[in-house]
């Protein structure tokens, strides 16, 4: 949240630090070890138009502050302040379980960024040019239904660490390495298996049509 921005409270514009910096972080959480994050809420109003009016009209908001200690390997720490601009209407939540739901949400969203970050890497989403609309919903399709494919392997990643060590693990071999996001490796592991495939000629059936999608597999 950029700090020029103003926000309504009570009716009355402020800006958007100088509501933060008086809100008060009653809750803390400590979502790993080493860290802490203390947050706090307040309720503001946003303008639904972007120039300022007079008796602009509200719609109503909450702003989430949270800041954020968590310790470096050298044993030094550092820390940092996030604001969250968010609309959450649930009855059912107490403000503590609204400010988790909301932190929790929060961390899914750098998942969902490495995600097409990867798709951008190792599938080359964006060399993709195709000149319909159509064609591009196709490609699409196709590449996602790979992508799920790659993804759906997580579960064999402990049998494919043992079977390739050396592209699914770091030199130190440690297991706790496909706890992180380990889907570059089995990419690596996936691209790795799909080189030793070659183009094979082609093969007259007994019913005389040639297959033109044969392919063959060679091991070096």
């Amino acid at each position: 949240m950029k700090k020029v921005r103003d926000v309504y409270v009570n009716g009355e514009r402020s800006n958007i630090a100088s509501v933060a910096n008086q809100t008060k972080l009653r809750y803390r959480f400590h979502p790993q070890k080493g860290t802490t994050i203390t947050a706090g809420m307040i309720s503001v109003g946003i303008r639904s138009n972007p120039h300022y009016v007079k008796n602009p009209t509200l719609l109503e908001a909450k702003l989430v502050v949270a800041k954020i200690r968590s310790k470096r390997r050298n044993g030094s720490y550092r820390s940092g302040i996030f604001y969250f601009l968010c609309h959450l209407n649930d009855a059912d939540l107490t403000e503590r379980d609204m400010i988790k739901y909301i932190l929790e949400s929060y961390r899914l969203r750098w998942k969902i960024e490495e995600v097409h970050r990867q798709v951008k890497n190792d599938f080359g989403w964006e060399d993709i040019q195709l000149q319909t609309y159509r064609r591009l919903q196709t490609m699409n399709t196709i590449l996602w239904v790979a992508i799920s494919f790659l993804y759906s392997l997580d579960q064999w990643k402990y049998q494919l660490s043992k079977a390739f060590t050396h592209l699914m693990l770091e030199k130190n071999n440690k297991l706790s390495d496909l706890n992180k996001f380990i889907y570059y490796k089995l990419a690596i592991v996936i691209r790795y298996c799909f080189n030793k495939v070659r183009l094979y000629r082609n093969i007259t059936h007994h019913s005389r049509q040639k297959e033109t999608l044969q392919l063959r597999v060679t091991w070096f």
